[in-house]
């Protein structure tokens, strides 16, 4: 993201879901993600998705990180997604 002054925010992430069975999944990411201000940041993210109904996905996760950022915060994550 271009910034007055030239200097640039950017990040990146690699994913892979790994089917343990027809409707769970394990996942895997590393993310990493440079800030205007201070030194860049990386976090690896280990997970399980399931998808007990085609449209409901049900995610916990846990995320390992260098740095504390307010895009990449470390610790455990759940969500309920509801896909239309």
């Amino acid at each position: 993201v271009p910034t007055a002054g030239g200097r640039t925010a950017h990040g990146l992430y690699l994913q892979d879901a790994i089917p343990i069975v027809r409707t769970l999944y394990g996942v895997l990411r590393f993310e990493y993600f440079r800030p205007l201000k201070g030194p860049g940041a990386a976090a690896q993210l280990v997970g399980l998705f399931w998808r007990p109904i085609p449209n409901v996905v049900l995610r916990a996760d846990y995320i390992f990180g260098t740095r504390r950022l307010e895009r990449l915060e470390t610790g455990f994550q759940a969500s309920f997604s509801l896909l239309f």
